[in-house]
């Protein structure tokens, strides 16, 4: 036989390949077994799929996060530079206050 001999398909899992941006992908993780049920829970509660609950409450938690330290910098800013330049203090707070009632709304991350 001339040539190289194909390469026999084995079975099993196949390659994995790089995930594309915007597409999701698989994370297995271990949970306490009281926060598993609470995701189950609350995942039949809104009609989802477990998956689709956990990773919106991921979501959710680092938007949390990233809200109060950006508004931790404004507080400090604006306690110390005062009215120079910064906003006024009612402004930060009136924006805090709407990214807040986004969060609580559902519209401050994406439900998949």
């Amino acid at each position: 036989m001339k040539g190289k001999i194909p390469a026999r398909n084995l079975g099993g899992r196949p390659a994995e390949r790089e995930p594309e941006l915007g597409k999701r992908t698989q994370l297995n993780i271990a949970l306490a077994l009281p926060l598993k049920q609470r995701i189950e829970r609350e995942a039949v509660n809104a009609g989802w799929s477990m998956s689709s609950e956990a990773a919106y409450r991921l979501q959710r938690a680092y938007a949390v996060e990233e809200l109060l330290a950006d508004f931790a910098r404004l507080m400090v800013e604006t306690t110390l530079d005062g009215m120079g330049g910064q906003k006024p203090r009612k402004v930060v707070m009136a924006n805090f206050e709407h990214r807040i009632a986004q969060l609580i709304s559902g519209k401050g991350g994406d439900k998949k």
